[in-house]
């Protein structure tokens, strides 16, 4: 059977890697259910459980280089404190905003998640670096505090497998996982504070999707220079 050659994989990274970029622009435009789209190009990127192995894990195979480090802007390095005791749900890679909603005459005040490279600024978060294991399934990107399910802590991988195979991206399962139901439909307990003597509570439907924002700009910001640096290479090598 024919294999690609170096030029098809390396074309198949960079259509990729475009097409998540030119994803996440229109997140940022204020259409978030792109974050879907997201989700699917991230799991080819990334997943490395079928047998074919992710898109990256062929890449660096193909031209000799060792999995890259990750950038990771997570707030806790690894574990979220008390993460399985909690009584709400805590994000590691989102931060949030007060919005006042008017619409449908009424008045509804929240705390909105944010991914957290948009904040890393104004909160002196500093960056560093993972190795990809490290990275995309041990740090924890969720916690679903103290309830009574398997799953309660959801690392990158499974926030993207989550969107991509239940929600829409690849495909959309008659059913949802119980981690899925309780963020989507706002069932769980959220972070809460007041502020002025308003009660803001954070939206739990759109954590999911501020969180694949942020693991596609990490994603993005690790693997743009890689793919630049061995595109250089073979081009003066061939």
């Amino acid at each position: 059977m024919p294999k690609r050659n170096n030029n098809e994989w390396l074309m198949q990274m960079k259509h990729n890697l475009k097409c998540l970029e030119d994803f996440t622009y229109q997140y940022d435009a204020g259409k978030i259910e792109y974050a879907i789209e997201m989700s699917a190009k991230l799991r080819i990127l990334l997943e490395n459980k079928s047998k074919e192995g992710s898109l990256l894990n062929n890449f660096c195979s193909v031209f000799s280089f060792n999995l890259p480090d990750f950038l990771d802007y997570s707030i806790f390095n690894t574990h979220i404190p008390n993460e399985m005791t909690t009584k709400f749900v805590r994000c590691n890679l989102c931060g949030y905003k007060f919005i006042h909603d008017t619409t449908n005459n009424s008045r509804n005040e929240y705390l909105y998640p944010i991914p957290i490279f948009k904040l890393a600024k104004v909160t002196n978060l500093e960056y560093r670096f993972k190795s990809y294991k490290t990275w995309w399934e041990r740090t924890t990107a969720i916690s679903l505090g103290e309830i009574d399910i398997n799953n309660k802590i959801l690392h990158r991988r499974e926030i993207v497998r989550l969107i991509c195979d239940k929600n829409g991206g690849t495909h959309v399962d008659p059913n949802l996982s119980k981690a899925l139901t309780l963020l989507l439909r706002n069932e769980d307990n959220p972070v809460k504070t007041e502020f002025n003597g308003i009660l803001y509570s954070a939206k739990l439907d759109d954590i999911l999707y501020a969180t694949i924002r942020q693991i596609s700009y990490e994603t993005l910001k690790t693997l743009k220079p890689l793919v630049h640096k061995i595109e250089s290479q073979y081009t003066c090598n061939n």
